[in-house]
């Protein structure tokens, strides 16, 4: 199933719309993926963004200035499924019952990313 579709169907089951801005237009749609076989190094249950609208999935920060007054040279923040992470403290892995979980107040760039950003490339993956 396309990344598109995956969230035009998530968007429609929490907000009753297909449309951008449903909830701000900043969507993340994430899974359990802990039984997941593609990912042979997980040992705990943590969930990871499978969709990503109106915000970046990759947020690329090479090139900035740190706190220090350093130049970024390796940061590439994988904001998608650090919400996704973070969702999941809020939701729980049980019987909590939380469905989805709305946050507030993150100062992200306004860059439109999808899911597939979180991807590494072939030549920098270690496991493949």
């Amino acid at each position: 199933m396309s990344e598109n579709l995956l969230v035009g169907r998530a968007r429609r089951l929490l907000f009753g719309t297909g449309s951008p801005g449903a909830c701000g237009g900043n969507d993340v749609i994430a899974d359990d993926m802990a039984a997941s076989k593609t990912l042979l190094i997980a040992t705990a249950a943590a969930l990871v963004a499978i969709g990503v609208a109106g915000l970046p999935a990759l947020w690329d920060r090479r090139g900035e200035t740190d706190m220090y007054g350093y130049t970024l040279q390796h940061t590439e923040v994988g904001t998608a499924d650090e919400l996704a992470a973070a969702a999941s403290l809020v939701m729980g892995q049980a019987a909590e019952g939380t469905p989805f979980v709305l946050a507030r107040g993150l100062r992200l760039p306004a860059v439109e990313g999808k899911a597939a950003d979180l991807i590494r490339p072939a030549g920098h993956d270690l496991y493949r």
